[in-house]
């Protein structure tokens, strides 16, 4: 979530894919680089079995079927898909969004 779509994500010891198919997922591109091959094929197996996980064309982070993370400069686009409640602190209101089932987006 620290980087744009689209940057380059560097991975000298990519193992078994994780940092790769976290940087496809969130449309970025990824370098891998590992010195077992046993592990950079299990990596590519992996890294081609993984989709970009978008909704309203913005890039979410999901995790045990939930979005996670939205980019602030993502919210407009997804916050219809986000339920809010009024949360009261110190006497002024502020939004607490409640994020919904991953799965009820329909992108699992």
């Amino acid at each position: 979530m620290a980087t744009d779509e689209g940057d380059v994500i560097l991975d000298p010891f990519m193992g078994t894919g994780t940092t790769a198919i976290a940087a496809k997922k969130m449309g970025r591109h990824y370098i891998g680089i590992d010195i077992d091959e046993e592990y950079v094929k299990l990596a590519r197996r992996k890294v081609d079995e993984t989709q970009p996980t978008l909704k309203n064309g913005c890039y979410v982070s999901v995790f045990l079927d939930r979005i996670q993370t939205v980019r602030d400069k993502d919210y407009e686009k997804i916050e219809g898909l986000l339920e809010t409640t009024g949360l009261k602190i110190n006497g002024g209101t502020f939004k607490q969004m409640t994020l919904p089932y991953f799965k009820s987006l329909g992108l699992a």
